[in-house]
């Protein structure tokens, strides 16, 4: 496994993947916490920023270690949080599971595609 994910910084034509941060979760908090994004999640929805900026933090942790690969995805146009791609190890070094999410406002424009 690799020592750290803190250094991987992906870009595309439209957006750009790099690894979350702590300081991401305000703006995450105000796109996930509508219910037509969080209908297509996996996990449990945050009760609220506090809580998701310890999820954030615990995360940008996890990214340092090398434990997971928590990555923000950004507008090239315009840097900020506008959803999450998430790669979680599963004990197994054959295993992981993959979770994406983008704010509502930005859906219909080809950001994941």
């Amino acid at each position: 496994m690799p020592v750290g994910f803190r250094h991987i910084d992906i870009a595309g034509e439209k957006v750009r993947l790099r690894p979350m941060r702590t300081s991401d979760a305000e703006v995450a908090y105000k796109l996930v916490k509508n219910e037509a994004v969080l209908s297509t999640l996996a996990w449990d929805r945050p009760a609220n920023e506090e809580e998701l900026h310890n999820t954030y933090r615990r995360w940008e942790r996890e990214i340092k270690k090398g434990e997971g690969c928590h990555m923000a995805i950004e507008q090239l146009e315009q840097p900020g949080d506008i959803g999450n791609i998430d790669t979680g190890f599963l004990g197994h070094p054959l295993l992981a599971s993959i979770g994406y999410w983008l704010g509502e406002p930005l859906w219909n424009r080809g950001y994941m595609t």
